[in-house]
């Protein structure tokens, strides 16, 4: 298995399941230190696994540390692409320039791209294997306060629908998984192995992006902030029922950040809640009677 932008949680969570389970992994990252660290840990499980730096912008770089991988371990069976974020790079939709839309579509797409060219043809002579993509919320649903981010992904997330439509004639599955809230690496990785071993649907959304596409509403009107999410204006007075479910969804969002971050505080879940009433919620219910269906369609997945 080579796992492609690994971390502290959903990389470190794959390279244990799919270790314990007999494979042996290949890691790639910017940093090859943090990778020798983790082959060290990964040891100490009794998982083989070997660690290259490349970063995914460099596509020539990174081709070349999948080839080590190959040539340490041979052919890959599974590849897993999951290049972390980076949020200072992220612009909302009005300062997108094609600059800072390049910088994301060469890490989401052009590095996935170059990623899956490198070992797909191996696959496909063997007649199996595995290409899995974990892709950010906005994948499914538009998000323009960090918009260079949501088109990279989204274009990802279409890129390895193409793929699972015609490598699944070859032996081989595609599979992604859109990550809508906080997640557990360990559940994450165990999704993937499910997924890879069931080989039924490609896409699997972990949580509702639609919760996000709320909260979105209000960073687009001007009165709230991308992260840590909170209100930054005057929530107005609701212009019709969908309006209002897309508020009480939000500020329920925006009250779950508070309480998992801290940042806020206990005043401002209150503040919060009472903002909710206000409009005819019910901060006793889920999404304090907000209804997602009302915000928008439910989601489509292939």
């Amino acid at each position: 298995m080579a796992i492609i932008g690994m971390g502290p949680r959903i990389g470190v969570s794959l390279a244990h399941k799919f270790g314990r389970e007999g494979y042996r992994i290949g890691l790639v990252s910017r940093n090859q230190k943090s990778l020798d660290k983790y082959v060290k840990e990964l040891a100490n499980l009794g998982i083989e696994s070997v660690g290259f730096a490349a970063d995914v912008h460099d596509r020539p770089g990174l081709q070349s540390a999948i080839e080590k991988i190959v040539e340490h371990f041979g052919p890959i069976d599974v590849l897993e692409y999951s290049p972390m974020l980076d949020d200072y790079s992220l612009v909302d939709v009005m300062r997108l320039d094609v600059e800072n839309a390049q910088y994301q579509l060469d890490m989401q797409l052009h590095g996935a791209i170059t990623a899956v060219r490198t070992v797909v043809n191996d696959m496909i002579k063997k007649g199996d294997g595995a290409l899995l993509f974990t892709l950010g919320v906005t994948a499914n649903l538009p998000g323009p306060s960090h918009s260079n981010g949501a088109i990279g992904v989204a274009a990802l997330r279409h890129y390895a629908i193409m793929l699972n439509m015609t490598l699944k004639f070859k032996g081989i599955y595609v599979g992604t998984i859109s990550i809508g809230k906080d997640h557990i690496g360990d559940e994450i990785a165990d999704i993937y192995w499910e997924k890879m071993h069931k080989r039924e649907s490609c896409e699997t959304i972990y949580g509702d992006p639609r919760i996000h596409g709320a909260y979105e509403v209000l960073t687009a009107m001007g009165i709230g902030q991308i992260f840590p999410p909170r209100l930054t204006g005057v929530l107005p007075k609701p212009q019709n029922e969908k309006e209002r479910h897309t508020f009480l969804v939000a500020l329920n969002h925006a009250a779950d950040c508070a309480r998992l971050l801290g940042a806020e505080g206990p005043a401002e879940i209150r503040r919060l809640e009472e903002l909710a009433k206000a409009i005819g919620g019910d901060i006793n219910a889920e999404f304090w009677g907000g209804d997602l269906d009302q915000c928008f369609p439910p989601m489509v997945t292939f």
